[in-house]
């Protein structure tokens, strides 16, 4: 019930309804800058990201994944450089491959992961994977 709840929540305000109940989320912890994906309990893999830097932080929350892509293109104003395997959480903020995946906080906001890593992440998610995304998530736990 709870869930529904926290559906509903979104779609109201986010104008997107998770098509589906999964069992796969995803916990991404930007103290160790790292992504955990879980099928019911059992982390499935861990992958190196890299966050938002000073003054373009990412945000903290729960989101779903929506508007999956195979590629796309950041805006003009952050150099319209090619992204890809793009998922996106909410507003301008996406998960996706890129050429530059420092071990440090440096993106506009979104959560930039290998190229490699983008695609096994892409392949894995399907629309309306839960995504948290926490300052500190010890063993990558909720």
């Amino acid at each position: 019930m709870f869930v529904t709840m926290i559906a509903s929540f979104v779609a109201l305000f986010s104008g997107f309804v998770p098509v589906k109940t999964s069992t796969k989320f995803v916990v991404i912890d930007l103290k160790e800058q790292r992504l955990c994906a879980f099928e019911d309990t059992e982390k499935v893999f861990e992958l190196r990201i890299c966050s938002g830097r000073a003054g373009k932080r990412t945000p903290i929350g729960t989101f779903f994944v929506h508007d999956k892509r195979e590629r796309g293109k950041a805006l003009p104003k952050y150099g319209g450089a090619t992204l890809h395997y793009p998922q996106r959480l909410v507003g301008h903020i996406l998960i996706h491959g890129y050429h530059s995946v420092p071990r440090r906080p440096s993106s506009n906001g979104c959560i930039r992961l290998t190229v490699k890593d983008a695609k096994k992440l892409y392949d894995w998610t399907e629309d309306g994977t839960r995504v948290k995304i926490q300052k500190d998530a010890p063993d990558c736990l909720l």
